[in-house]
């Protein structure tokens, strides 16, 4: 194994006359570039952390309004829509969501009393309503 560190590693295949491609916007990459380690899948949402679910990218340009949804140069993050963020936070509310449901209906299955409503119960209204005059 290399002592080297990825990002050197890279320098070092670039200035041989490498030519390698950013995984995101497949523009080559140059010395002057910084560079990171991206998973496309990402690792919070059951990516795979090997070789087979790894990328290089661009680090400002690409990686980082990918994973975090903020844009190149913004000063603050608008939405997390599309981003690698949105999407764990997004997979974590499901399955949270999930657990509960899953929960009530095996407790209902076992015959346990069902927990009372947060919300109060209405009235029931009559649906001719105005003719009767109300």
């Amino acid at each position: 194994m290399s002592s080297l560190s990825q990002g050197a590693l890279i320098r070092v295949l670039i200035r041989q006359g490498a030519t390698i491609p950013c995984g995101r916007c497949r523009k080559p990459l140059t010395v002057d570039d910084a560079v990171e380690r991206e998973h496309p899948i990402p690792k919070g949402i059951g990516g795979a952390d090997d070789e087979s679910n790894a990328i290089i990218s661009h680090k400002h340009q690409c990686h980082r309004p990918h994973t975090t949804g903020r844009k190149f140069g913004a000063e603050k993050t608008v939405t997390t829509a599309n981003s690698d963020i949105g999407k764990i936070a997004k997979v974590r509310r499901l399955t949270k969501a999930q657990e509960e449901s899953r929960r009530r209906m095996l407790a209902r299955d076992q015959g346990e009393e069902r927990p009372r409503s947060k919300w109060p119960k209405q009235k029931m209204r009559w649906r001719n309503s105005f003719a009767r005059g109300k």
